[in-house]
């Protein structure tokens, strides 16, 4: 019963999240220009995530003290 609870569960999730997928995908072809808007945004939001990760990961690299243990 346990096993066929989780399937259900997991079954259940990937539905909503099928339904949310289209209804996003519709909104999407239905306001190209709202849809573009979107895809800009969130582009934008990915590039300067990844500048940042990049920048820490230079900052961590360049750590003069990196190697004194206290």
């Amino acid at each position: 019963m346990k096993q066929t609870g989780i399937y259900f569960i997991i079954g259940g999730a990937a539905i909503l999240v099928l339904v949310f997928v289209k209804n996003i995908f519709t909104f999407l072809v239905s306001h190209p220009i709202t849809g573009l808007a979107i895809v800009a945004v969130i582009v934008g939001a990915f590039l300067m995530l990844y500048s940042v990760y990049q920048e820490s990961q230079a900052a961590k690299n360049d750590e003069p003290f990196r190697d004194i243990e206290s």
